[in-house]
């Protein structure tokens, strides 16, 4: 009929470019009102669906036209009124701690239990992506970058910031990489018994960790909307001074969690060392069991032993960990690393923290997991 048709779920869409619909689809009763044309019905009856009179309509190309929520004129876009109705909810969680949708009878707040909130925070941030995934749509399709961030991303990212790190219900920990979580998260299950406040025991004896980590990957959409899914010391400093700037218009309405920056204590750090300067006001030595930067936001160095000038997490693994031989190498974290001799972080971290966890001696780790039970008791004072 020369028309293209399209379907999302049981919502069809016919549409053409002739000066005049195909009557066999759809046709103008003599009252003008636009009906099925009975061939499309016939199929419809075949298929024992019924079309529903009161959604079927036709809109012409001076009009706005409306698919399944979204704009389809000259280009896909979202409906202002959508776009609008999410900016509202957004600045009303910011500032409040609820938003409301449809009308103020029907509130959606952060109070509550944990698993209320999480409802609440997942229909706004559906609304958010939703917005997002469509403008990335175009820039993809026009294979154009912004020239600069536009409005819905930089509401996005503050979202994303506001439930992850502002509102967050369990202590964060956001590290340097992938690997530090790894090492970290299989130290406090080694260690739980002199830890019970990092690590809970549910149903069936399985142990469930308090805090959380941030999750690093490529293919992460939050990571890389926060420019830290490749992890490293200037992109969580980057991360850091967002955040900061971000809580200047967020209202603490919740007992808010800690979010702890955990760095290396080597070069690597300096450039959250100064950012901390410039927000809390004060130098960081670097000796520090940890630094309260404001609100939430913690910063721990790894400790350093007696004479040492820098300490990484690797330091907190004995010797016997890490002379294990995989595949005929040996580990080699540094940059003069061979690899036809050693291998590396990743290898070490999977293969032999997570392959090997059972017969590892996690006891270096005591120190650092301490510091993480100070913030968290830090936190809780407040």
């Amino acid at each position: 009929m020369g028309c293209t048709y399209s379907r999302y779920a049981d919502d069809l869409t016919f549409s053409t470019n002739a000066n005049e619909f195909p009557s066999a689809i759809a046709r103008q009763s003599a009252e003008g009102v636009w009906e099925l044309g009975k061939e499309l019905r016939g199929i419809l009856k075949k298929c024992d669906f019924e079309p529903n009179p009161a959604k079927t309509r036709m809109q012409y190309r001076q009009s706005r036209q409306d698919v399944t929520g979204l704009v389809v004129n000259r280009r896909v876009n979202v409906r202002y009124e959508y776009r609008r109705e999410a900016r509202a909810m957004a600045h009303s969680l910011f500032t409040t701690g609820k938003f409301y949708v449809g009308d103020k009878s029907n509130a959606e707040s952060i109070h509550g239990t944990e698993v209320d909130a999480a409802k609440a925070l997942d229909r706004l941030h559906g609304m958010l992506g939703f917005v997002h995934g469509v403008d990335e749509f175009h820039f993809e399709t026009s294979q154009r970058a912004p020239e600069k961030e536009s409005a819905s991303l930089a509401l996005y990212i503050r979202f994303l910031l506001f439930r992850f790190l502002f509102a967050n219900p369990h202590p964060l920990i956001i590290c340097e990489g992938k690997t530090d979580n790894i090492y970290l998260s299989r130290a406090i299950h080694a260690l739980h018994a002199n830890f019970p406040d990092l690590l809970q025991m549910g149903k069936n004896n399985k142990k469930i960790l308090s805090v959380r980590f941030f999750k690093f990957s490529d293919g992460a959409a939050i990571g890389k909307l926060l420019g830290i899914h490749s992890g490293g010391g200037s992109n969580i400093a980057s991360l850091l001074r967002k955040y900061a700037k971000a809580c200047e218009g967020f209202v603490t309405v919740v007992k808010q969690q800690p979010v702890i920056f955990l760095m290396d204590n080597d070069s690597g750090s300096n450039a959250i060392k100064n950012d901390v300067k410039k927000i809390a006001g004060r130098p960081v030595v670097g000796d520090e069991d940890f630094v309260h930067i404001f609100g939430n936001a913690y910063l721990i160095l790894t400790p350093k032993a007696a004479g040492q000038e820098a300490s990484e997490m690797e330091d907190f693994f004995d010797g016997n960990a890490k002379s294990e031989i995989i595949d005929g190498k040996t580990f080699n974290p540094g940059k003069d690393a061979d690899p036809a001799q050693h291998y590396g972080k990743a290898i070490f971290a999977y293969k032999v923290v997570v392959g090997m966890a059972d017969k590892i001696n996690f006891n270096g780790f005591q120190s650092l997991l301490d510091r993480v039970r100070q913030v968290i008791a830090h936190q809780k004072a407040l």
